[in-house]
């Protein structure tokens, strides 16, 4: 996906630069509703969006109330919690 913008739209002849901050839920065990996948995966986009722009963050999980920062190589599949 960072591929993908890292390259300039553009819009009426305009270059126009577009950075993602994203947040990832990863359905497991104690996942008891889509909303609540959600939910985490807002807590993970909050999460990145405080460290600045261009970031992602996995959540953690539900023991923990909290998300942490994946390393900036992270491109393909995200392992499970």
């Amino acid at each position: 996906m960072r591929g993908a913008l890292s390259e300039p739209l553009v819009i009426d002849g305009a270059p126009v630069h577009v950075t993602a901050t994203i947040g990832i839920a990863v359905d497991s065990e104690d996942t008891r509703t889509a909303d609540h996948l959600l939910r985490r995966a807002d807590v993970a986009v909050y999460s990145a969006e405080r460290d600045g722009k261009g970031r992602h963050v996995l959540f953690e999980g539900p023991a923990h109330g909290r998300a942490v920062r994946q390393p900036p190589g992270l491109t393909a599949g995200v392992p499970p919690p």
